[in-house]
């Protein structure tokens, strides 16, 4: 669970702090940020980077489940 927990605060700290390339417009406030649009482009690097952060957490969430004692299906 430690280590569930502690990749949840890299996530949190990875979202809150991205690479480059965000820019944010001065004033605008949180819910006018989640009306934006999504861009025209994909870059790879934001794909391997989000497979290989959100691949380990999952995994850790399912081991913390099965650890508890819960079932393979509720995992």
């Amino acid at each position: 669970m430690p280590w569930l927990v502690a990749w949840s605060l890299l996530i949190v700290y990875a979202s809150l702090f991205p690479f480059d390339g965000w820019r944010l417009s001065a004033g605008a406030s949180a819910w006018q940020m989640l009306a934006l649009p999504w861009p025209p482009w994909r870059v790879r690097f934001d794909e391997v980077a989000n497979l290989l952060g959100y691949l380990p957490f999952g995994a850790l969430a399912c081991y913390a489940v099965l650890r508890d004692g819960r079932s393979e299906r509720s995992a």
